[in-house]
């Protein structure tokens, strides 16, 4: 049986709409932190870094997919710079995506190209505002067309600030991930749906002074759903539209 849980992002909209706007409350916060107070900030930074909504892992890979089927020419280097906006929570969360994204196709016996994206993510939040710094490198093969899906090699990292759902604690953290072995994004779709990649986070929090951190698989299970497992075994589900996570009871 599964139990639903919403993340902080969609929480603080919620904790808004009941609290008003009174900043007269005792925020007081329990510096004898726990681990498992860590593990639910580290679940929420996991999702959020993945999901298409806060324009995670799988929503790169969707905007490289979409570009590189634009890609006639071979040895020719694409620098594109831009701007992005959205909303996570509509009405209460929105982001600014600003990136440089560098990428070049080359032709030999099989195609393959190398992508890179540097970019700064700020996200406005009520009486919040996070930043976050984002580093992409893909290597793409599979674009000959006797192939369904594109390969995906390479590492995603994000790294920035956040506040803990549990204490308000402010932390900083830094989440990498990297693929060994290929993961599919299918040229039909432009949607990543099947493979696994390692992840390791690191949480510091300010207040409390400690620093916890976490390593593990993510594994796609299909094109709106990711399986986290941490090394020791627990794990849970991320529906990666709504950034909604589910664990095993």
């Amino acid at each position: 049986m599964k139990k639903l849980i919403l993340t902080p992002f969609l929480l603080l909209a919620i904790l808004f709409i009941n609290q008003g706007c009174d900043d007269d409350d005792d925020n007081s916060t329990d510096n004898t932190y726990s681990i498992n107070f860590s593990k639910s900030d580290a679940e929420e930074i996991i999702a959020n870094s993945i999901s298409y909504s806060t324009y995670g892992l799988v929503a790169s890979m969707n905007q490289v997919s979409q570009e590189i089927d634009e890609i006639t020419e071979c040895d020719i280097e694409y620098v594109n710079e831009d701007t992005k906006y959205g909303e996570s929570v509509p009405g209460y969360i929105s982001y600014t995506y600003n990136y440089t994204e560098e990428y070049k196709k080359t032709c030999a016996e099989s195609s393959t190209i190398q992508y890179s994206l540097t970019g700064e993510q700020i996200f406005d939040a009520p009486r919040v505002e996070y930043n976050h710094d984002l580093s992409v490198d893909f290597t793409i093969e599979g674009l000959d067309d006797s192939y369904d899906d594109e390969l995906y090699t390479g590492k995603y990292s994000r790294q920035g600030d956040g506040e803990s759902g549990v204490s308000s604690e402010n932390y900083n953290f830094k989440f990498s991930t990297e693929i060994e072995n290929a993961v599919y994004v299918s040229k039909e779709t432009n949607k990543i749906y099947a493979g696994i990649l390692n992840f390791s986070l690191e949480q510091e929090y300010e207040e409390s002074n400690v620093t916890y951190s976490y390593s593990g698989t993510i594994e796609f299970v299909d094109e709106n759903e990711a399986l986290v497992t941490f090394d020791n075994g627990d794990s849970f589900n991320v529906t990666l539209d709504n950034i909604s996570i589910s664990e095993e009871e």
